[in-house]
């Protein structure tokens, strides 16, 4: 019993001979490693610390931005609740190279005080730089895009007009019953009642209809039908 007991404590104390051999070729070799690629590793490590730095530094420098830009266009937004249009269009031109999307948000506001001071060719024109930009999102694109053929009804190009509302004439799109309502009022101007009833009758049946759209749709429909 003796001997086998200790040649328990003989391979014992083997293995942890052989396990700390194993923990100093392994320290070794990390050591090797590390003198070998240690340049490389702190370029890294600074690399990523720069970008890290530059990163926080973009995030506040944007978020910098975005308030003094909204700070703008709510003074423009306040000048011309008050009636003071000019100096509001001035405000809102002063965001028309800004760097977040009010530089959108102000050509459409100046679009709109054209309209509203009866300038409907200026209106028009400002509108038709934002659709040439490709850089537009396509949620603001779709309000530009109905604008326009909103504000042009009774004296623009019926097929032109058409073509510009029907990608957004697809039920599941989320201005598919504006674009409806406003083909629907083109069609009347051609005399094509009939069209423009079923286009209204197909379209206050779309399941994913805003019940407002669908209200405004109904009325429309029911003026028709008179």
């Amino acid at each position: 019993m003796a001997r086998n007991k200790d040649k328990d404590e003989a391979q014992v104390q083997a293995e942890m001979l052989v396990r700390e051999a194993q923990e100093e070729v392994r320290y070794e070799n990390i050591k090797e490693t590390l003198n070998k690629w240690k340049w490389p590793i702190v370029g890294i490590v600074a690399v990523l610390i720069i970008s890290a730095t530059v990163f926080e530094g973009y995030k506040a420098y944007r978020l910098n931005t975005r308030m003094t830009e909204s700070n703008l266009y709510e003074q423009a937004a306040v000048l011309n609740a008050q009636g003071k249009s000019d100096e509001a269009m001035a405000v809102y031109k002063q965001l028309v190279d800004a760097k977040t999307n009010y530089k959108y948000l102000a050509q459409m506001r100046i679009a709109g005080i054209y309209f509203e001071q009866g300038k409907e060719q200026d209106g028009i024109d400002a509108l038709n730089i934002l659709r040439a930009d490709k850089a537009l999102p396509a949620n603001l694109k779709a309000v530009v895009d109905l604008s326009y053929v909103g504000h042009q009804l009774e004296t623009g190009n019926v097929a032109e007009l058409q073509g510009i509302l029907n990608p957004y004439m697809m039920p599941g799109n989320a201005f598919y019953g504006t674009a409806a309502e406003l083909s629907s009022l083109l069609l009347l101007r051609e005399g094509k009642n009939e069209a423009a009833k079923k286009l209204l009758t197909d379209t206050i049946g779309a399941q994913t209809l805003p019940e407002t759209v669908r209200l405004r749709l109904q009325a429309l429909l029911s003026v028709i039908d008179k």
